[in-house]
């Protein structure tokens, strides 16, 4: 068995903002895979806050699922940023972070609060939840044409310093299936 030396003295736990409203940005917004059979994949949005006070720098995150049961919840997180009415998300195959549309960097206020924990086995336990409630920035929806397949344009610069985007996919809103060999879910 591997030996691994690790020193915990200097980390601190999490603690969740106390409850509250707090003026924050969006840090990342990630693809989580589904681990069960029959369970979805979800998107765990991650904000810093920024305002003055106790809590300036912390962090805290919120979960969007792509259940169709909870669609609900997602179209009314990207209405409020203009994008309600969204057909894809695009996904950089190596990060897994969201890349179109592109809202790191979004001024938001968000909500802490907390709720009953309606999961399986968890009866009378509360949790803490994170809310985005209002958007700050103006965020400027994608153009109808930019959903469709681009067409690369040749260059005649030779210039090294271009960045090379991540390759993007995109997310089918499918459960997840047993990991019997078969295919868990389908990324385009």
């Amino acid at each position: 068995m591997p030996r691994i030396g690790v020193n915990l003295s200097d980390v601190q736990s999490y603690e969740a903002p106390a409850h509250g409203k707090y003026e924050a940005e969006i840090k990342a917004i990630v693809l989580k895979e589904a681990q069960e059979e029959g369970k979805f994949d979800q998107m765990m949005v991650t904000y810093t806050i920024i305002d003055d006070g106790p809590a300036l720098g912390q962090t805290a995150s919120e979960w969007l699922s792509f259940s169709p049961k909870a669609a609900f919840r997602m179209k009314k997180w990207f209405d409020k940023f203009g994008f309600g009415e969204l057909d894809d998300l695009d996904f950089a195959d190596d990060t897994d972070e969201l890349v179109e549309p592109d809202l790191i960097g979004t001024r938001v206020v968000i909500r802490s609060y907390e709720e009953k924990d309606n999961r399986p086995g968890h009866k009378d336990e509360m949790r803490d939840r994170i809310e985005l409630i209002e958007v700050l920035d103006e965020a400027e929806p994608a153009p109808k044409a930019s959903k469709k397949e681009a067409v690369p344009v040749e260059s005649d610069d030779d210039d090294d310093n271009d960045e090379e985007k991540p390759k993007a996919r995109r997310v089918a809103r499918e459960p997840a299936k047993a990991a019997s060999g078969r295919e868990r879910r389908s990324l385009r």
